[in-house]
């Protein structure tokens, strides 16, 4: 079985993007499956299109996307990506949209199905800081996120797949330096924790075609 596991370009001005440095250091195995490492440019315009080009390539059954977010708490396991980016900073090509949906015929969010909850428990187990999150924002994660999981609902090759994001913690200082707020060590034991327990327990079975979650998006 192959496994996605999805890092990002860092976003100017950062100077390097945490989420993707832990990605390089997993594995290329677990448990015998295979671990496909991917990183995606902070581009609005091209970033879901790749992500799609390398799902039809390698057909994964699980794809984790891991980004980097300033917080000072643990682990966020993204539970909803909604139809909209709204950016307050451009990504790498200068492009900020403003009140764009991400897919014109989407539906207005989609939830994981990843077992967060399991997820949650098994991080805790290990003193792990996490939470589960009801908002992964309105800028790349999310817009990233909200991708992934409209072509799982809308790509018949993509019906098995399962999909989502971690967010892992990061502060910023005056300079702009990032530094995580856990130890790496820590932040590779956490996603190999995820990836385990995604492969062992069964998916969630969450409704993810409901309309009128939250926001009308009829701008």
């Amino acid at each position: 079985m192959n496994l996605l596991i999805v890092g990002f370009e860092a976003l100017n001005p950062d100077k390097t993007n945490l989420g993707y440095n832990v990605v390089k250091q997993l594995s290329d195995k677990i448990f015998e499956h295979n671990l496909i490492k991917l990183e995606l440019p902070s581009s609005f315009d091209n970033s879901i299109d790749i992500l799609e080009k390398a799902m039809d390539t390698f057909n994964p059954k699980i794809v984790l996307c891991i980004n980097q977010l300033e917080s000072k708490s643990g682990l966020s396991l993204e539970r909803i990506a909604i139809n909209i980016d709204d950016a307050q900073i451009p990504d790498n090509n200068g492009i900020t949209p403003v009140d764009k949906k991400i897919y014109s015929k989407g539906e207005n969010a989609y939830f994981t199905k990843l077992p967060i909850k399991k997820i949650l428990k098994n991080l805790k187990s290990i003193q792990i800081p996490a939470t589960i999150s009801n908002s992964a924002g309105t800028h790349f994660s999310n817009h990233v996120m909200y991708g992934l999981l409209y072509l799982i609902e809308n790509n018949k090759k993509f019906e098995n797949t399962i999909g989502g994001l971690i967010h892992i913690p990061i502060s910023k200082d005056e300079n702009g330096n990032i530094s995580s707020l856990l130890a790496m060590d820590d932040i590779v034991k956490a996603l190999k924790i995820i990836i385990e327990t995604v492969i062992k327990e069964p998916f969630e079975k969450k409704e993810s075609k409901k309309k009128n979650y939250f926001f009308d998006f009829n701008i």
